[in-house]
């Protein structure tokens, strides 16, 4: 079985010399929490302390005043948004540079949940058309888009991996590999809706035979490290799905059982090819199996289809399966 590596010291670089003093704080708490030295609950304490502070001085740096007719009393003129973004933006990263075992990723994971759990605090940012606009920060929902998480995620994946070949760019892979448990902790538990990023939501997932000595063996290998960390990580929440006929994320693609099926189906063809896999993949592909032949027992225990709202199909109509 994969074991999750302890906390080990892992020196994540999110910032660089020309960023804000509230950005080298917020790079700081990731760094804690990853590091295990700071406990998720009180890391997200913290962070929004650190985002409302921000607020405060862009307050004073813009003019705007707390009585201003325009704004209610408890509302601060602030770039909060950005400050969101930037922290979106130092999870995902994050994600990328730690192993996928290591254990700093279920601590991202606990501190994403933390700051949704954290008490609404309203704001007022100005955006890009120079308008202000009420904002509830920490507020992570379909409706608001996860305040934005969801789909920093997605132009981190498209900036740092989609553009670069799986097949052959170790870097790439890694990074592909790691932030699947990130992308998975957080579908999982029903925090936020990644399935958009999910790893058996791919095309070369769905065409990968581990079985072809004819296939790209890296790219097979990636791909297989990859999913194992979404059964790891949200095997109920996927079986779930499936069992639903959920939509994935912004898709026609239906996910059902012939759709857990195939994903079991992949990771048993590497186990009849151990000669062709690394080691590792092998111990990641027995691992999915024995999780999703306990899930198979246990039957739906999870409500993330309601909890993020996903779209399902309750009919007979003709589906594009996973």
């Amino acid at each position: 079985m994969l074991s999750v590596i302890a906390a080990e010291p892992v020196k994540l670089d999110l910032i660089s010399s020309r960023d804000s003093r509230a950005a080298k704080a917020l790079a700081d708490v990731v760094q804690r929490v990853v590091d295990g030295t700071q406990q998720p609950n009180s890391a997200a304490q913290l962070i929004s302390e650190i985002v409302i502070d921000d607020c405060e001085v862009h307050l004073s740096r813009t003019g705007y005043h707390r009585r201003d007719p325009n704004l209610c009393e408890t509302y601060e003129v602030c770039n909060s948004t950005g400050m969101q973004d930037l922290l979106w933006d130092y999870l995902g990263r994050a994600a990328m540079l730690m192993p996928s075992t290591h254990s700093g990723q279920t601590n991202l994971i606990s501190l994403v949940v933390a700051l949704k759990n954290l008490p609404r605090r309203k704001v007022a940012a100005r955006l890009s058309d120079d308008k202000l606009y009420e904002v509830e920060l920490w507020t992570l929902n379909k409706k608001n888009g996860y305040a934005g998480f969801a789909h920093w995620l997605l132009k981190l994946e498209q900036v740092y991996l989609h553009e670069n070949d799986l097949t052959w760019k170790d870097d790439a892979s890694t990074k592909f590999i790691n932030i699947a448990t990130l992308l998975a902790g957080l579908a999982g538990v029903g925090v936020v809706d990644t399935t958009r990023l999910c790893t058996m939501a791919r095309l070369d997932f769905r065409t990968i035979n581990p079985s072809d000595r004819t296939q790209n063996t890296n790219l097979c290998e990636t791909l297989i490290l990859a999913a194992a960390q979404w059964i790891r990580h949200a095997g109920p929440a996927l079986f779930e799905m499936c069992e639903k006929k959920a939509l994935a994320d912004a898709s026609s693609t239906t996910w059902t059982k012939a759709s857990w099926a195939a994903w079991k189906q992949k990771f048993n063809a590497v186990l009849l090819s151990k000669a062709r896999f690394y080691p590792r993949v092998c111990e990641a592909a027995a691992e999915s199996v024995s999780i999703m032949e306990k899930v198979e027992q246990e039957g739906v225990t999870t409500n993330v289809v309601e909890t993020l709202q996903l779209l399902t199909m309750f009919d007979d109509d003709e589906e594009i399966e996973l």
